[in-house]
């Protein structure tokens, strides 16, 4: 079954720029509406300039030159407590780092299919709000 279209705003972060386009994309046609960022930095001041910004959920890479993910959702977490987050990485062979990196905070590897990336966070935002039954009928809702 494929994971139902997304109405909520997501955080990507990612310092690839093929990526980031790749997956805003993915994201965007699913319904979600994407906030990027092309490094830890960038995603700070995005909540610094704009306090009050809307985000549901971030997707983060692992692995990133000046501030890995790790210490982004830290920081961000520090603003957002409890903002749920999905850690990504393309490191193959560092997965078994990625426990005791991530502190339990999902992990879902490079490359991910369209339906892997949506259903990873459907899944976590169902999680973290308890909302599957809500977002289903507004879903059902909203395309009647």
């Amino acid at each position: 079954m494929l994971p139902l279209p997304g109405s909520e705003n997501i955080l990507v972060v990612d310092d690839d720029n093929a990526v980031l386009r790749l997956t805003k994309s993915m994201l965007t046609l699913h319904g979600y509406t994407v906030i990027g960022a092309a490094s830890g930095r960038e995603a700070l001041q995005l909540f610094a300039v704009e306090p009050e910004i809307i985000v549901d959920l971030m997707l983060v890479d692992i692995v990133m030159p000046g501030m890995n993910g790790p210490e982004l959702v830290d920081h961000i977490w520090k603003l957002r407590p409890g903002l749920p987050a999905l850690y990504c990485s393309g490191y193959s062979g560092k997965e078994f780092l990625w426990p005791e990196i991530t502190r339990n905070v999902p992990y879902l590897a490079k490359p991910f299919t369209s339906f892997q990336l949506t259903k990873a966070i459907r899944d976590m935002l169902e999680k973290a709000t308890g909302a599957s039954e809500a977002h289903r009928a507004k879903m059902r809702s909203s395309s009647a």
